[in-house]
C-alpha cells in the first residue's frame, strides 16, 4: 500500500484548514463582543438593583412593554477544588496524613479523557 496522499485529499485538508481557521477568528470575535456585552450588562443590573433597593421597592419588578425584569437574590457558591475540600477536611478530620491521603486519592482517581483538539497560536 502506498502512504501518498492523493492530490484532491490534500486540497480539501488545506480548504479544511483554512475553513477552521476562519471560523475560530469568528467565534473569538464573537466571544469577545459577548464578554463585553456581559460586563455591560452587569454594570447595569448592578446599578438598577441599587435603586431598587434604595427606594426600598416593594414589588422589585419593573415592566418592560410586555416583559418583566425581576430583581432576586441568588446564592453563589465557591467552586469544589482542592483546596477547598482539603481545608474542610482539616475541621473534621484530626489526623493531617488522613487529610493528604483522601486528597491524593481523590487527585489520583479523576476520570480522565483524552481527546485531540486544535489550538491557534497568535504571533
Amino acid at each position: 500500500m502506498s502512504s501518498i496522499v492523493s492530490l484532491s485529499e490534500k486540497e480539501e485538508f488545506i480548504q479544511n484548514v483554512q475553513k477552521w481557521n476562519y471560523i475560530e477568528g469568528q467565534i473569538k470575535d464573537a466571544n469577545e463582543k459577548v464578554k463585553k456585552m456581559r460586563t455591560l450588562k452587569s454594570n447595569f443590573g448592578t446599578k438598577i438593583c441599587s435603586y431598587l433597593e434604595k427606594n426600598h421597592s416593594i414589588k422589585n419588578k419593573i415592566a418592560i412593554g410586555n416583559d418583566e425584569i425581576h430583581m432576586y437574590s441568588k446564592k453563589e457558591y465557591t467552586p469544589l477544588s482542592f483546596s477547598y475540600i482539603e481545608n474542610k477536611l482539616k475541621e473534621i478530620i484530626q489526623d493531617e496524613k488522613q487529610v493528604e491521603f483522601v486528597i491524593q486519592y481523590l487527585k489520583d482517581n479523576r476520570e480522565i479523557t483524552v481527546t485531540n483538539d486544535l489550538r491557534k497560536i497568535h504571533k
